[in-house]
């Protein structure tokens, strides 16, 4: 039997909610998953401010337990196919988001239900008046706030999406690539975000965090009146016209010559580069492992990576950038340098910033950063489900005493 006819059945509201939810899994992890969409909305308003919904319709929530579920509904009932954890639809039920809870790191669903909740925000308030850049680019934001175990800056990104812009504006003119996304309706931007394996994503979070840089007005932010003027119904390219002054072909070249300074100039932020790139390395240790290997050390861990030319995600999407085992900086810790340095003979030399292969005794290896500023962080292994044959996934938290074995839940009492 599958998933849509075993939970026929299975559908509630929680209170204060709007959205009708779906689901095999417990009350508990349902209002977990409610929790993070909540705030994924939150951070949105506080971004794009606040956006009036076109339609009151109730919201539908699908909450699947095991992935297969979750990917044969969505591929039969809503036609969506995709890897992240947590997808916005449309559908003849309505809108909604689905997820799938089990078997996943935690943290890559927090960051797949913020994508979601800004995508299905904005399709809400805005119709078919969306902009697809400002859409995705505000997911990306709003992704990146979440799960990073020392807090990230509003607007901020790791290494690897600062330097996917820069390289592309360095080889490309920036005016022809902003006017190319800016200019794009959604069937446009979906089809070239495939063809260009996300680094239009990449793009649209850059322009974002561009035209966020830019001064304030006393109407609120220009993103802001990019949003409202959009769920007013103005039309995209003449909401950006309007309101980020492209209306000319100097202007295109002007907006453009000034994103490229941005983005050769941006900073990554320390914090959500070492997340990334820990996200990187666990996603590196179960490949390895499922090859039979266990790293002796750091060193190991990343030498076999760069012979496998790892790299994790395949493709760039809102809230993850591609971290490349080719790219040597991956395996450092900002302010620190990869490969070390060799030590002069008789030289006491301190290591700086840098990864390190741990484990709990008996257990696993992991790695965690040591001597990052500001704090350190490590990955743990979990299991999200009591059966002893359940995978362990990856979850980065603070570095607090030594490192732990595998945590998994207790079975219910039968």
């Amino acid at each position: 039997m599958s998933w849509w006819e075993r939970t026929k059945s299975a559908r509630a509201p929680l209170p204060g909610s709007r959205r009708v939810y779906r689901s095999d899994a417990t009350r508990a992890q349902v209002q977990a998953v409610a929790e993070e969409i909540a705030a994924g909305v939150d951070d949105a308003t506080a971004l794009l401010g606040p956006l009036r919904p076109r339609s009151q319709d109730p919201l539908h929530g699908l909450v699947f337990v095991l992935r297969d579920d979750f990917l044969d509904t969505l591929r039969v009932h809503f036609a969506v196919n995709g890897a992240a954890p947590g997808h916005a639809f449309a559908s003849p039920i309505g809108r909604g988001i689905a997820c799938v809870i089990e078997d996943v790191p935690p943290q890559e669903v927090s960051r797949a239900l913020r994508v979601a909740a800004v995508d299905e925000a904005c399709a809400v308030a805005m119709g078919a008046e969306l902009a697809p850049w400002l859409v995705a680019g505000a997911a990306d934001a709003v992704a990146r706030r979440a799960g990073v175990p020392l807090g990230s800056a509003p607007m901020a990104a790791g290494q690897a999406a600062v330097d996917a812009v820069r390289d592309a504006t360095g080889r490309t003119s920036a005016a022809v690539i902003a006017r190319e996304v800016l200019g794009r309706s959604v069937g446009e931007y979906a089809a070239q975000a495939s063809v260009r394996e996300g680094i239009q994503h990449e793009f649209a979070a850059s322009l974002v965090r561009f035209v966020a840089s830019l001064d304030r007005s006393d109407g609120g932010t220009r993103i802001q009146r990019l949003a409202r003027a959009l769920n007013d119904g103005t039309e995209p390219l003449t909401a950006a016209a309007d309101i980020i002054g492209l209306r000319t072909e100097r202007d295109c070249s002007a907006f453009g010559d000034a994103w490229q300074r941005f983005a050769a100039q941006e900073r990554a932020d320390a914090r959500q580069t070492a997340f990334e790139r820990l996200a990187f390395l666990a996603e590196g240790l179960r490949v390895v492992r499922a090859d039979g290997e266990e790293p002796e050390d750091f060193p190991a861990l990343a030498r076999s990576l760069a012979d496998r030319n790892f790299t994790w995600p395949r493709v760039a999407r809102p809230g993850w950038s591609v971290v490349k085992a080719s790219v040597p900086e991956s395996f450092a810790v900002p302010g620190g340098v990869w490969p070390p340095a060799p030590a002069q003979e008789g030289a006491r030399v301190a290591p700086g910033p840098r990864f390190v292969l741990e484990r709990a005794p008996g257990e696993r290896s992991s790695v965690a950063t040591e001597g990052l500023d500001g704090g350190d962080m490590r990955i743990e292994w979990l299991a999200t489900r009591p059966d002893t044959e359940a995978p362990l996934v990856w979850q980065i938290v603070r570095r607090e005493g030594p490192p732990q074995p595998p945590r998994r839940p207790q079975a219910p009492p039968p």
